[in-house]
């Protein structure tokens, strides 16, 4: 099931690179379900929350835009740079987390 989480977030968040003005808020979704997807879909959580970074920080103008209007005072700047990247922060630490407390089977340890 984790593998199944880590795909579907790594899907949400190559979509979110395309989607104009909403895409951001798709990345909190993609870094929800990549914070489930431990064990098995360690991979694909981790390209998602550097996918959904790296969209945050360079591809999305609406972000930006948006922390402009919030330093000089004027519309409705919110400062959702912050939400965007803070759900990544979230996402990161539960994923690490729930990776660590993992039970790994006996089988799977190399114990006979």
């Amino acid at each position: 099931m984790q593998k199944g989480l880590g795909i579907a977030a790594l899907v949400i968040s190559i979509l979110a690179v395309s989607i104009p003005v909403f895409g951001p808020w798709f990345t909190i979704l993609a870094a929800f379900l990549a914070a489930f997807a431990y064990g098995p879909g360690l991979g694909f959580a981790v390209a998602t929350i550097i996918i959904d970074v790296v969209n945050i920080l360079f591809l999305s103008p609406t972000v930006w835009m948006d922390t402009a209007m919030m330093a000089k005072g004027v519309g409705r700047g919110h400062g959702q740079v912050f939400i965007f990247l803070g759900s990544q922060l979230v996402a990161l630490i539960v994923l690490i987390v729930l990776h660590k407390r993992r039970k790994v089977p006996a089988a799977a340890a190399g114990t006979p």
